[in-house]
């Protein structure tokens, strides 16, 4: 980068941070980082507090520094404002409008997933408006789905949070729902049966990169009463062609 574009050097010397870490070396010490970038370890330590404070950058168990989750975020962002988003809403339409109910397109931020995509069939009456939302993972379809594909240190940090009732449904036993994450990864699929609405039911699935990690997941949604066992198993057919489609877009 020319010196003449480089209006705030702090933010260079954030963005040099950042771009150290990579799919070989997914986590660096603060000595390493220093040695890479040439700055002192003073001043790195300093920048990833602001980072970690942003949710940009997070602490691993052994002390040292990841990307963190905002990343995965903006990464999407970026993916769903390109022209690809066309094909990607082109597709959940289409789901939309086979299965007769609310498609949506979530992705991880933090302990909770936000809304990014939202189809609502246009025969109904019922409109699930999500865009833009955010819910916990643990008490969604498109956040359980997700939640069953993190590292188990994230999965840990769900499990030992307050987990909230949402209605009468919402698992908050810490043992059953480590359980249901299992399962969920054993069939492919989470289901969410009025855990986080009244009468709302929920059926996901994630959508993994090359690495199996989760970078977002889609779900179809509706009123709890036409979520069968017969229905589900209809409905995941359906949901299995739409996030490989959604995954190769991405």
């Amino acid at each position: 980068m020319e010196e003449k574009q480089v209006k705030v050097k702090s933010l260079q010397k954030a963005i040099q941070l950042l771009s150290c870490f990579t799919i070989e070396e997914p986590k660096l010490g603060v000595s390493e980082l220093a040695k890479r970038t040439g700055l002192l370890k003073s001043t790195v330590h300093n920048m990833l507090s602001t980072l970690e404070a942003c949710a940009m950058i997070e602490r691993t168990a052994d002390g040292k520094y990841t990307l963190g989750v905002r990343c995965l975020c903006l990464g999407s962002v970026y993916r769903m404002t390109r022209d690809s988003n066309k094909l990607i809403r082109t597709a959940l339409s289409e789901l939309s409008e086979i299965t007769g109910e609310t498609v949506n397109l979530a992705v991880c931020r933090g302990q909770d997933v936000i809304y990014l995509e939202n189809i609502c069939p246009k025969a109904s009456h019922l409109t699930l408006d999500y865009s833009g939302e955010t819910a916990p993972l643990y008490c969604t379809g498109v956040g359980k789905s997700i939640l069953a594909y993190l590292s188990r240190q994230q999965q840990e940090e769900v499990l030992k949070s307050k987990l909230i009732p949402f209605t009468h449904n919402t698992i908050t036993d810490p043992e059953e729902l480590s359980r249901e994450l299992a399962l969920i990864r054993k069939r492919g699929y989470a289901v969410d049966r009025a855990e986080h609405e009244y009468d709302i039911a929920c059926v996901a699935m994630a959508i993994l990169n090359e690495f199996g990690v989760p970078v977002a997941s889609v779900s179809v949604s509706g009123l709890e009463a036409h979520f069968t066992e017969e229905k589900i198993r209809e409905f995941c057919k359906y949901l299995a062609k739409t996030a490989e489609l959604v995954r190769m877009y991405l």
